[in-house]
């Protein structure tokens, strides 16, 4: 099993990619990239805001390379060693988050969440693909302006919401132990004949 995990998985890949994430977020800093919405405004948003996804695709590499054969007729169930990388990786990310910042720790745990979901109904790419799309919708159209013109987060925009936010939080963790259930669900069937 451990060769499966490390020669087909290819597992070690999302530790270097949580070490890429740390060293992204440090490069970057505080730097921001302008994003316009629809109101016509052009606000910055942090650069960091889309750095889980460093995280998140590698995992979705990972979880795609499969030899269906051999994980259906293997005596250990391999989704439960993928659910527990899955885990590890988001308690890693938290654990990196003290060093980055909890959002990005909180908005990894959403991407893997919303990751393991799509690729549940769909695959790999479009499990991506959508991750993508939620930081970018997020990010362009999830900010309202007040009456005296700074931005805040709309209702639904999870991602931006500061780090603090007990609703975010409580959304997420929602979300990830839902995408979690999904994905420990068996995937295949096997032939009975």
């Amino acid at each position: 099993m451990k060769l499966y995990l490390t020669t087909v998985r290819r597992w070690w890949v999302v530790p270097v990619a949580i070490v890429v994430l740390v060293l992204a977020c440090q490069g970057v800093g505080e730097r921001s990239v302008p994003l316009p919405d629809l109101g016509g405004h052009f606000s910055g948003i942090a650069t960091r805001y889309f750095t889980p996804l460093i995280v998140v695709l590698p995992m979705l590499y990972c979880l795609e390379r499969q030899i269906v054969a051999a994980e259906v007729t293997a005596a250990v169930a391999v989704s439960r060693w993928d659910g527990l990388v899955i885990v590890a990786t988001a308690a890693l990310g938290h654990v990196v988050g003290l060093m980055v910042g909890i959002d990005v720790a909180r908005n990894l745990m959403l991407l893997l969440a919303a990751a393991l979901i799509v690729r549940r109904f769909g695959n790999e790419a479009a499990a991506g693909g959508v991750c993508l799309l939620i930081m970018l919708v997020t990010a362009s159209l999830g900010r309202a302006y007040g009456a005296v013109g700074h931005a805040v987060p709309r209702w639904w925009a999870i991602p931006l919401y500061p780090a603090a936010s007990p609703g975010a939080w409580g959304v997420t963790v929602i979300l990830f132990a839902f995408g979690l259930r999904l994905y420990m669900q068996p995937r295949y069937r096997r032939n009975m004949q």
